[in-house]
């Protein structure tokens, strides 16, 4: 018998060995368990990293934590704010989006995946985040002022108005911005600046609309016709704002027939269209009909300076004196303001509070409240023992809780 078959002893050391092993095995399982960092504070480890600035720490611990579960929105918002550290703006948007609408976090995300749209010139894409963000938020004062940015941009004049008085609702304006709302009815910007900014808009995103109306507007402010028509091109003739611009640039060009052509279709109700028929109309003689136009326009747009001085020069034309009046009034008043404003726009008057209030009381003589109450604060503010300052604001709060 060979001494192999003779050995008892060899099958029981490979037992022996074997559960050894297994026994090694389970107790490795168990300690990685127990000792592996709970995801939770694995998490709040690596916020806490990112808020002193240990960045590479927190990076190390979030990717920890994900390997382990799905991100929290707490996870997503830090691993938006790592990847645009490093310039990764699209990973860091999309991280933003996964937060739900119904987090404490999510109006703070939108607004942040606005503002990577806006840095990446895709103004319109900003638009819609920063929307969300106020529908979740109406309160969310960086919010506006971003769309404020867009919007002036854009010459979007409506949209901007609106939004200087939801701002003013929630927060006080400074000197700066109260100016600019003001000056933004009637007044374009450096065109040169927006015609180079809505171009790189346009280079993100060939159907962002409002950049190429911008663009074109600014082009033909520059008197660079064929380009501003070479903008416009892809806008279909039923866009009113497109179309408005188009006869503005046969106007400039010198081609009355094709802006008479292009104002005869288009809608009835648009103030811009209405405005350039009623020019029309008094340039032809056609008094009754600058009448008509002018007043759709008035009707739509009561406290727009073009509209009341329009109107009442058709009224004079018509020989309609007496409806002409209030007109006449009006347009004085506009006149007075546009003075106040333009002496606002010197450095040394920033600080002038009798200026302020003599602007607030000018805009609620124009009807335009929510600016006379800005103008109002400001003076109260710079100087709170003004009474007339005081009266004033309280008259036009008054004003304005009585109007619809």
């Amino acid at each position: 018998m060979s001494k192999l078959e003779t050995s008892p002893t060899r099958p029981r050391v490979y037992l022996a060995s074997l559960g050894l092993l297994m026994v090694l095995v389970v107790l490795v399982v168990v300690v990685m368990i127990f000792l592996r960092p709970d995801p939770e504070v694995l998490s709040q480890r690596a916020r806490d990293a990112f808020m002193l600035q240990h960045f590479d720490q927190a990076e190390a611990d979030l990717a920890q934590v994900l390997q382990q579960r799905k991100p929290t929105p707490y996870d997503s918002m830090l691993q938006a704010q790592l990847w645009m550290m490093k310039g990764r703006n699209d990973e860091a948007r999309q991280a933003l989006t996964q937060i739900p609408d119904d987090h404490p976090m999510a109006p703070q995300a939108r607004l942040q995946a606005g503002q990577l749209e806006l840095r990446q010139n895709r103004y319109g894409a900003a638009e819609t985040y920063f929307l969300q963000a106020l529908k979740l938020d109406p309160k969310l004062e960086r919010a506006r002022r971003e769309l404020i940015y867009i919007y002036g941009m854009q010459l979007r004049r409506a949209e901007l108005s609106a939004c200087f008085r939801a701002l003013s609702e929630v927060a006080p304006l400074t000197y700066s911005e109260v100016f600019l709302w003001c000056l933004s009815r009637g007044v374009t910007w450096e065109a040169a600046e927006i015609v180079e900014t809505l171009k790189k808009c346009l280079e993100a995103d060939p159907n962002d609309r409002w950049a190429r109306l911008g663009m074109a507007e600014g082009l033909r402010e520059l008197s660079r016709f064929d380009e501003a028509e070479a903008a416009l091109a892809p806008l279909p003739d039923s866009d009113p704002v497109a179309r408005a611009s188009r006869v503005r640039i046969a106007l400039d060009r010198g081609d009355p027939q094709t802006a008479d052509r292009l104002l005869e279709t288009g809608p009835a109700d648009d103030v811009d269209l209405a405005l350039l028929r009623g020019r029309f109309a008094l340039a032809r003689g056609d008094g009754p009909e600058a009448v008509r136009q002018f007043r759709i326009a008035y009707k739509l747009a009561p406290t727009l300076r073009e509209a009341v001085l329009g109107l009442g020069q058709a009224l004079k034309n018509t020989g309609d004196l007496a409806a002409a009046a209030p007109l006449t009034e009006q347009a004085r008043k506009h006149e007075r303001l546009g003075s106040l404003v333009q002496k606002a726009a010197v450095d040394k008057h920033r600080d002038d509070p009798i200026l302020m209030r003599d602007l607030g009381a000018a805009c609620a003589d124009l009807g335009r409240l929510p600016e006379a109450r800005a103008w109002y604060n400001l003076a109260v503010t710079r100087d709170p023992l003004d009474t007339e300052a005081q009266e004033g604001l309280g008259r036009v709060k008054q004003l304005m809780k009585a109007k619809p």
